[in-house]
Order: C-alpha cells, then sequence, then structure tokens
C-alpha cells in the first residue's frame, strides 16, 4: 500500500485532491491510503507521537503563519530522508527554494489537476521498484518476505541474525556476514561488528550515538563512526 499525506489549509482544495488521488487509485487498481491534514501540527503528531509514516507527502509551501517550507523542513528533520516531497503552491518562487529540502516535484495550484495523475505515476513506480528489493527468509516450516525498506537494523545473537523491522522482529540461522552479502545495497552499514543499520531511517548522529526513525537508539564503534558518518552524508546527498 503507498500512503499519502495531503496538507493544506484550504478545505476545497484538500478535498479535491484526496477525490483525485482515490479516483486515480481506482482507475490504476492501486492500493493507496490518503490522509487529509488541515494543519501542520496535526500531521506533525501523527507523525512524532503516533509513529505514522508516508510514503508521499503532497504539501504547500507556505502553512498558515509558517515561514516558506516549514512543513517540508520539518519532516526532513524527523526523517532525513522521506521518498519523496511534493509541493502544491500558488508560487512558482517556491520552486527554486524546494531543492533545499529535496523536494521531488512542484506543481503550480493553477496547473494541479493536470499534473497530479503524472506526478503520481512516477511516483508510485519508483515505490514498485524500492518494494521489489526483499530479503527472503525461508526454513522447512516457513517462508518470510522482509521488505529492505522496513528494515530498521540487523543483529547477530549466538547462533540467529535478528531483523529489526517496522513489523516486529524476524530471524534467520546465518552468520550477519552471510546476510550483509546477500543485501548487498548501499544502505546497509556496519555500526559495529555485531550490527547494520539501515541509513534510510538514521535521524541523527551524536558522537557515538545514532537515533532511528523509530525512536531507537544504537551505539556505533569508534573504529566505524567515520564510515558511517561518510556513509550518511553520502546517502542523504542521493536522497
Amino acid at each position: 500500500m503507498v500512503k499519502i499525506a495531503v496538507v493544506d489549509e484550504h478545505m476545497e482544495l484538500l478535498d479535491a485532491v484526496i477525490c483525485m488521488i482515490q479516483e486515480y487509485a481506482a482507475l490504476n487498481k492501486k492500493e493507496i491510503k490518503a490522509v487529509p491534514y488541515r494543519l501542520a501540527q496535526e500531521l506533525f503528531w501523527d507523525l512524532e507521537e503516533r509513529k505514522e509514516y508516508y510514503d508521499i507527502y503532497l504539501l504547500d509551501a507556505i502553512m498558515g503563519e509558517t515561514g516558506e517550507y516549514y512543513v517540508a523542513q520539518h519532516i526532513r528533520e524527523l526523517y532525513q530522508e522521506p521518498p519523496f516531497l511534493v509541493v502544491i503552491s500558488t508560487d512558482a518562487r517556491y520552486s527554486i527554494k524546494g531543492y533545499e529540502y529535496h523536494v521531488s516535484r512542484y506543481i503550480l495550484k493553477s496547473q494541479w489537476q493536470d499534473e497530479l495523475p503524472a506526478v503520481l505515476d512516477e511516483l508510485c513506480g519508483c515505490l514498485d521498484d524500492q518494494n521489489q528489493r526483499n530479503y527472503i527468509i525461508e526454513t522447512a516450516n516457513h517462508v518470510e518476505k522482509i521488505c529492505y525498506k522496513d528494515i530498521y537494523y540487523v543483529y547477530v545473537e549466538r547462533k540467529y541474525t535478528y531483523f529489526c523491522t517496522v513489523y516486529g522482529i524476524s530471524r534467520v540461522r546465518k552468520t550477519l556476514s552471510e546476510v550483509f552479502a546477500q543485501l548487498k545495497a548501499k544502505e546497509f552499514v556496519y555500526l559495529d561488528k555485531s550490527c547494520i543499520v539501515n541509513l534510510r531511517h538514521i535521524v541523527s548522529i551524536d558522537k557515538l550515538e545514532v537515533r532511528l526513525s523509530s525512536g531507537e537508539k544504537l551505539t556505533v564503534s569508534r573504529t566505524q563512526v567515520r564510515h558511517l558518518r561518510n556513509s550518511i552524508k553520502e546517502y542523504w546527498g542521493q536522497a
């Protein structure tokens, strides 16, 4: 399922965008959940307190008394790499500043009805590609598919390697080095000899403390901290 947050203080536009997304989903036979927010604080509450996560954010560049790109900046600070930010606004001048917050697309409000379906086509296609990257756990009695983007971190304990994901914890009877080789993806980096973290979910690094979008805090070894910092800067730069 693709989850979309639509944030705009104008109820008429908010309802119209939600309606178009629902029509798009039905026409293209896609499973999409679109959630409307009239107030930025309502979105922030859901993201911070309820730990909601959206694949796509449709935002106005300015909300009420807030400054330019306040909502986009706040989301960026929470997640560092929200999959896609799309700004729908009245003034084309805001499109230039949007690059600072890794805004994926900019749509003028006067043209949103014409442009939004094509934007959804492109972004949903990108999400489909992301969702095809999976790790498969298979035993004699159990088969499980874990999407890369859902993995917070992976650690080893005794004879098992554990996957901490948005859905809980799964385990496989393999060494951590075997799992790391099988993942074979740039977003997974060692924190120490016993733990691998998904760069996608890192919110901040403070000295040796790594904070994740789940709220959990991990510790990176002194020998790995420089490599981790360089990896996260490179990853965020490409996001």
